[in-house]
């Protein structure tokens, strides 16, 4: 079964979110674990518990889906990446939306999903939303895979780039004047939907 990891910087945030989550599949949950704060009481992300983390699900699942809060917690889950363990199952972070991806992301990993199918359901959950409320803007397209990159120590992690309107950019420099690919839209979007695999 696929494993999932919440990154927030509150606490209380994210035991709420899993709480949501699990109520959609009681009786057997995927494996699950939360790295939120900065374990002295702080609002903030730490990249070696968001790695710890990983780590303790990757042990126990086919692969890991991390979704997280926002942008320092994308970049705190980046820099965990590199402290794997090597011969970890693959890992994928996800820029899906928060809640809604992590309860997509909860009832396909339960149902046995592959972790292609887990992180492409996260990675379009607010699509019914937008739908609903006639939002083309918000409705992610399905991600496309760029070649793998390969992460250090043997470990293999991905970033699923889902949507016209991320707000942060995870490849560090795209759009005008960055050397990454993609551009940016009105207000700092990144217009790309790409999932690259490290």
């Amino acid at each position: 079964m696929v494993g999932i990891v919440v990154v927030s910087h509150s606490p209380g945030l994210a035991e709420a979110a899993v709480a949501l989550a699990l109520e959609m599949a009681p009786d057997a949950p995927p494996p699950l674990a939360v790295a939120a704060g900065t374990g002295e009481g702080l609002t903030g992300t730490d990249a070696v518990r968001v790695a710890e983390a990983i780590a303790e699900v990757g042990a126990r699942a086919e692969g890991v889906v991390v979704l997280m809060d926002l942008g320092s917690a994308v970049l705190s889950a980046e820099m965990a990446l590199e402290f794997l363990p090597e011969g970890l199952a693959d890992v994928r972070l996800s820029a899906a939306p928060f809640v809604e991806g992590l309860v997509a992301a909860v009832v396909r990993a339960a149902g046995g999903a592959s972790l292609d199918e887990v992180a492409a359901e996260a990675a379009v959950a607010l699509s019914a939303k937008s739908s609903h409320l006639d939002d083309p803007v918000a409705c992610a397209p399905a991600p496309v895979s760029l070649p793998s990159l390969g992460a250090p120590g043997g470990a293999r992690g991905e970033r699923a780039i889902a949507g016209a309107s991320a707000l942060v950019s995870l490849s560090g420099g795209s759009g005008p004047g960055g050397s990454g690919p993609g551009g940016r839209g009105p207000g700092g979007r990144v217009d790309a939907a790409a999932r690259v695999t490290l």
